[in-house]
């Protein structure tokens, strides 16, 4: 789904990072335009004091709808700008990418980036726990290594993440069928498919995203 293919009138909800945390602004979209769409100003948020609202104009965010068979859907990495029409300004979205489609409906295209080595557990279907290295991560897959042992090919499973995250400790669980396997040496790498990723998942892969960016800047 294109962002400029959103109805009038549908609600939308804008995401962002700040120094306290994750911020949570809804509103409803009022127009369309190519690659971008209208909202009305800012009405709710949640996460951060009302003082933020100033600093939205230019933030790099998430956006998330729910489409037109009430499906939610986003769009990464968008970008926040204030715009007037007659009179009145609202927030201009715009995505970074010419026909960027929603994350459902391009899986495939979205980004996987590396996230160290850090220990994490997986737990099979039996209730077993085993720690592995996570390789990388994205907001449909994930990838991590093993020593070897256990095999985990075309196997449901529930990956335990702990995390620090800007100084604050993240926790999440991920379900997920692992559909590839890969032999390095002495170690394997497992690739899976994430279904239907829950939104504190998204969220950690948001804040993970931005804090390697600002590492990186």
């Amino acid at each position: 789904m294109l962002i400029d293919k959103l109805e009038n009138g549908s609600t939308v909800i804008l995401e962002y990072m700040t120094e306290n945390g994750i911020v949570e602004i809804t509103s409803k979209v009022t127009g369309t335009g190519k690659n971008a769409v209208l909202v009305e100003p800012i009405k709710t948020m949640k996460g951060a004091d009302k003082q933020e609202m100033k600093n939205v104009d230019g933030t790099v965010c998430n956006l998330y709808a729910d489409d037109q068979n009430g499906k939610r859907v986003g769009w990464y990495n968008v970008t926040v700008k204030t715009t007037d029409y007659n009179h009145h300004s609202y927030s201009g979205i715009y995505t970074h990418c010419f026909n960027q489609n929603s994350a459902p409906s391009d899986r495939r295209d979205n980004e996987r980036f590396g996230i160290g080595d850090l220990v994490v557990r997986v737990e099979t279907s039996d209730g077993a726990l085993h720690d592995v290295h996570l390789h990388d991560v994205s907001n449909t897959g994930l990838a991590f290594r093993t020593e070897g042992g256990e095999d985990y090919l075309n196997k449901r499973l529930i990956v335990h993440i702990e995390d620090v995250v800007n100084n604050e400790d993240v926790k999440v669980n991920v379900h997920c069928t692992c559909v590839r396997s890969e032999e390095e040496g002495d170690r394997k790498l497992f690739g899976c498919n994430i279904g239907e990723a829950e939104r504190s998942f998204l969220t950690y892969i948001f804040r993970k995203k931005m804090e390697l960016r600002k590492a990186c800047s």
